[in-house]
């Protein structure tokens, strides 16, 4: 009974330890995973505030409505949030990320106006530090409208 008993300890620690370590290692995976996707949200938002605003080039209009939409889908896997009210919705990056790809679709001029100085870039570049910059991706937001 004792030896029946000490086995049954042992298995549970056994089991208690591997569990633990499972646990740990999955907690190390998704930290590592999140890294990641901010990392390709900043690169992308970098790359598209570095040509931002050019029309002129067919290729670079396309790389930079493609970096907008990497970052776009990255942020959404990295983001915890799932509804905006309206007020919100203005001030954040889910919300700046469609409103750039509409202004880029439908209004090439607007969307040259809002880069055309060193300005919107700055912003974006400064949204690239911190996404969740409500006061930057406000006044971006206010240059493409």
């Amino acid at each position: 009974m004792k030896k029946n008993r000490k086995l049954m300890m042992g298995m549970l620690m056994v089991i208690l330890v591997t569990s633990v370590g499972i646990s740990i290692f999955q907690s190390y995976k998704v930290s590592v995973y999140e890294r990641e996707l901010t990392d390709v949200v900043r690169k992308h938002l970098q790359s598209f505030a570095a040509n931002a605003g050019q029309v002129e080039g067919k290729r670079i209009y396309a790389e930079q409505y493609a970096n907008i939409t990497a970052a776009q889908e990255a942020y959404i896997v990295l983001s915890e949030k799932s509804a905006y009210d309206e007020r919100e919705w203005e001030e954040s990056l889910p919300g700046l990320f469609l409103k750039l790809k509409q202004v880029m679709v439908n209004d090439e001029e607007k969307f040259r106006e809002a880069f055309s100085d060193t300005g919107g870039r700055r912003l974006m570049f400064d949204i690239s530090d911190d996404f969740e910059d409500h006061e930057s991706i406000r006044k971006v937001y206010e240059l493409l409208n």
